[in-house]
C-alpha cells in the first residue's frame, strides 16, 4: 500500500532518514578522501569520515537502498531487519578488532558505535515499529491486521 508522506509508518520514516544520513556520510567521506582536505573533526578526536572510498561507496549504496525501501512499509521492515543484522555483525566484528583491514581500528573506533546504534534502532523498528501507525493514532485492530498482512500470518481459529 502506497502512502503519502503524512501517512508513512514510523519504520518508513526511520529508514528514509537513516538512508539519507548514510548517503550524506558516504558522499562526504569520499569528498574528504579525494580532496585530501581533512577538517579537524574528520581526523581529530572524532574520525568518523576517515574511511576508505570502498567503504564509503558501501555506505552510499546502503543509504540509497534504504531510501528506495522507504516507499512501502513491508520493504522498510525488511530493510530494517537486514540493517539490524548486518550492522550488528559489523559492530560486533569491529569491537572484536576483526575489521582493522577496512579501517575500523578496534573496540574504541567511533564507527563501531555508529554501526551499533544503527543496528539497535533498526531492530527496534522491526519489532515495535512493525505496527501500522498513522501519525498519533493507533487502532489496535488495524495494528493486528497490519502486522498479519506484513508477515503473511493468518490467525489460528
Amino acid at each position: 500500500m502506497m502512502r503519502n508522506a503524512r501517512q508513512q509508518s514510523p519504520t518508513q520514516r526511520f529508514i528514509l532518514v537513516d538512508g539519507v544520513l548514510y548517503v550524506v556520510i558516504g558522499v562526504t567521506a569520499i569528498v574528504v578522501e579525494l580532496t585530501g582536505v581533512r577538517p579537524y573533526w574528520a581526523s581529530g578526536p572524532f574520525p568518523v569520515l576517515a574511511l576508505n572510498p570502498i567503504i564509503s561507496l558501501f555506505h552510499i549504496t546502503v543509504g540509497l537502498l534504504w531510501i528506495v525501501a522507504s516507499k512501502s512499509h513491508r520493504s522498510a521492515m525488511l530493510a530494517c531487519l537486514m540493517g539490524g543484522v548486518g550492522f550488528g555483525a559489523v559492530s560486533l566484528l569491529g569491537l572484536l578488532g576483526a575489521l582493522t583491514s577496512i579501517g575500523i581500528s578496534g573496540p574504541a573506533a567511533p564507527t563501531n558505535f555508529i554501526h551499533l546504534l544503527t543496528a539497535i534502532v533498526s531492530t527496534y523498528y522491526v519489532s515495535a515499529g512493525a505496527q501500522d501507525v498513522v501519525i498519533g493514532r493507533v487502532d489496535s485492530d488495524a495494528v493486528s491486521a497490519g502486522s498479519r498482512e506484513i508477515w503473511n500470518v493468518t490467525p489460528k481459529q
